[in-house]
């Protein structure tokens, strides 16, 4: 995943600067792209359960000795990738890229979250206390067991004028947060 991560970001861009200006992908580029979105359809078919074969030869196949009689590149086996050393590198590159940018969103999504989260704690600070007291006075109305003596708990406490505040602080909560 992270070599995809790698080759989406801005080795895409510069492979078409170098095909527009060039005319053609260097040899080297273009086995390392193949090799990179061959392990990755690997993997997802791997991760989706559709094979049971773990994914390899992220940095290509094992070179072997070509058959004799055969005139095509990959030799008795077309399927075969075998990467040169610039090709492993620039996999290699992909990689570190790939790296760079998951590590730059994770910053990203903590910076992110972690101000959403401090927005909404003054407000939380101002519902905490509420919902505190609405709560212990609930514990204690859990206890009443005649009628009277639960009126009384609700008359003593004030549990229904806490019970508005309690429901227009959380009102103030919702708008601040755009829930409502």
């Amino acid at each position: 995943m992270l070599v995809i991560l790698g080759m989406e970001t801005i080795v895409m861009f510069i492979t078409w600067l170098i095909v527009l200006v060039a005319g053609r992908m260097p040899r080297a580029l273009y086995k390392a792209i193949a090799a990179g979105l061959r392990y990755y359809i690997r993997f997802t078919g791997y991760l989706f359960l559709v094979t049971a074969t773990y994914p390899w030869g992220l940095f290509g196949d094992e070179a072997s000795a070509p058959a004799e009689g055969t005139g095509w590149l990959g030799g008795s086996q077309p399927w075969r990738l075998v990467l040169s050393s610039g090709a492993k590198g620039l996999v290699g590159m992909f990689l570190a890229i790939g790296v760079l940018v998951a590590a730059l969103y994770g910053v990203l999504i903590g910076v992110a979250t972690s101000s959403s989260s401090n927005t909404a704690s003054p407000a939380a600070a101002t519902v905490r206390p509420d919902a505190n007291q609405v709560a212990r006075d609930y514990r204690r109305l859990a206890t009443a067991a005649p009628a009277s003596q639960y009126h009384q708990i609700v008359a003593s406490t004030g549990l229904n004028q806490q019970e508005l505040r309690f429901a227009a602080a959380v009102g103030g909560l919702d708008r601040m947060l755009g829930v409502v």
